[in-house]
């Protein structure tokens, strides 16, 4: 059982990795299709006319470069739910299987998405100091590439989670734990996020910065739900 139980975390860890890649990739060509053209020309978007006022195509754009974007957003949008879905019917085969022996003592448990609450960048920005008081672990480190972004932040195996940027846990049931994080990440690419750690019975704050890098991802670290 303890076999068959590290395969369905191993599998669920893998789709999670796909699933923030698709959302990472996606959210880039939305950017790139929502910002301003050349000499600041109206951004095309999704749905924008790719032809002139006389059916032409538009000089003013690159319609190729552009049909190809918005149909790997399609694309990946449909892989996306696919995923998603994957995601869901193993969840349930992991809830099915029986609880191991003592699991409240440890960590390492049943990877289901913990609810979560997405926060303005300003109320975070208010101080850490404030409420870390308050702040509740609901992610732990599970794995860290070495060269990772991860690694040079100074995250380390065991480290216990209490907010990742702007998301934190709450009781309300607002947000899915993974699609919050994964935000948080797409919309902080090269740029540091603070994240307030528990280690040692001691709390700090890190500043980990997403980024490409020779590994996967854009952290290059598994992080698993506290249950």
């Amino acid at each position: 059982m303890g076999n068959k139980r590290e395969q369905l975390r191993a599998k669920f860890a893998e789709l999670e990795e796909k699933k923030k890649a698709m959302e990472v990739e996606i959210s880039a060509i939305a950017q790139e299709l929502n910002s301003p053209g050349p000499n600041k020309a109206p951004p095309v978007g999704m749905k924008g006319n790719l032809v002139d006022h006389e059916g032409f195509p538009r000089a003013d754009v690159d319609v190729h470069a552009i049909r190809l974007q918005r149909n790997r957003y399609a694309t990946l949008q449909n892989d996306h739910k696919g995923i998603m879905k994957q995601i869901e019917e193993l969840l349930k085969e992991i809830m099915a299987l029986p609880k191991e022996k003592n699991v409240s003592s440890h960590p390492d448990s049943v990877p289901v998405p913990t609810p979560v609450k997405v926060k303005s960048t300003s109320e975070a920005n208010r101080g850490i100091d404030e409420s870390v008081s308050e702040l509740v672990a609901f992610l732990w480190v599970d794995r860290v590439e070495p060269g990772s972004p991860a690694e040079s932040a100074g995250l380390r195996v065991g480290d216990r989670i209490l907010r990742f940027g702007s998301v934190r846990h709450l009781s309300e049931n607002v947000s899915p734990l993974f699609d919050a994080v994964v935000q948080e990440v797409g919309r902080n690419i090269n740029s540091p996020i603070d994240v307030v750690i528990e280690r040692d019975l001691g709390r700090q704050t890190l500043h980990l910065t997403p980024r490409q890098w020779s590994g996967r991802g854009m952290l290059g670290c598994n992080l698993m739900p506290v249950t």
